[in-house]
Parts: structure tokens; C-alpha cells; sequence
């Protein structure tokens, strides 16, 4: 259940998403769709984090912390929603870009009934990341946009399960 929580709070938050709002009142969205279906935000309960939602705009590669920012045509949006339900949890996250639109080896082997969050990132000249200084938001050193995805998902014998798939 909280993972289809977080996937259609996803959904509605990136639905939401128009020039001039701030990323504060994305995150209020969030935080108030979270709170009608009985969750709680992951991070503020786990980490103390100062959102309910992770908010990364542009070259903001990750965890970025809602604020006054304002958002605008052509941003490019993550929201990285995670939360909590009686004791479980659920990670997901997804990149929007608000209209209009402008141009621009591993062995490790996963086992049965591992839970994982896998959150790519892609960016559009970058190859590292670094922490601003905050303690959260990670970015892109020229300011190269990047956008991320994240999903749950429990390793099975078969294909996996992906827990936060949208209803």
C-alpha cells in the first residue's frame, strides 16, 4: 500500500507543477496528499530532513531541500518522494520538466527477497556530483541539468516486484 501511496503522490505533485510556484509549495502538496492517506514523510521522520519531499531543480542532481525558490518554464523538476506506513517503506521518485520545453562493470549479483531503490541519475554533461553544503542537495558543478528516477522494487525468483508502480 505505501508504495502506490508514494507513486500516485508522485503523480500528483509532478501534475502540479506550473511556473511561479515555489518548490515549498510542491512540497506542501506533497505533505498534505502524504498525510490524507494515513503516511508519513520518510526523511522528516527518519533524518529530520526540513521537507516533507526531496525537491531538485536543474543542475540539483539530488535531495534538494524545498525552499522559496521559484520554479519556471523549462526547469527541470525531481521530486523524490518517500514514506512511511505502519512500520514499511517506500522510496520513488521521478524528473519533470515544467512547459514549455527547451532544447537541450559491476559483479555484484542481486538475491531473492532483497529490497532495493534504484535511483539513476542522467545528466547532460556531468560525470560527478557534489554536496552543496547543506548536508543534502547534490548538484552538478557547471550547473549541467540532470534528472533522476526511483522505484522500490523486492528481488524475486522471477521478474521483480516493483513496489511503486502508480495505480
Amino acid at each position: 500500500k505505501i508504495g502506490r501511496i508514494v507513486a500516485n503522490c508522485l503523480q500528483v505533485m509532478g501534475k502540479a507543477l506550473e511556473p511561479g510556484m515555489t518548490t515549498r509549495e510542491l512540497d506542501q502538496i506533497g505533505s498534505k496528499f502524504l498525510e490524507f492517506h494515513g503516511a508519513r514523510s520518510a526523511p522528516q521522520l527518519t533524518y529530520n530532513f526540513p521537507g516533507a519531499t526531496c525537491i531538485s531543480v536543474n543542475e540539483e542532481a539530488a535531495h534538494g531541500i524545498p525552499g522559496d525558490k521559484k520554479l519556471q518554464a523549462s526547469d527541470l523538476v525531481n521530486i523524490d518522494v518517500s514514506a512511511e506506513m505502519n512500520g514499511y517503506f517506500a522510496d520513488t521518485g521521478g524528473s519533470f520538466i515544467i512547459p514549455p520545453e527547451s532544447d537541450f562493470k559491476d559483479k555484484r549479483v542481486l538475491k531473492e527477497n532483497q529490497v532495493i531503490t534504484i535511483e539513476p541519475f542522467l545528466s547532460t554533461g556531468a560525470r560527478q556530483v557534489f554536496d552543496v553544503g547543506d548536508g543534502w542537495t547534490l548538484a552538478t558543478s557547471k550547473r549541467y541539468l540532470t534528472a533522476q528516477y526511483e522505484h522500490t522494487m523486492v528481488i524475486t525468483k522471477g521478474r521483480p516486484l516493483i513496489m511503486t508502480l502508480p495505480a
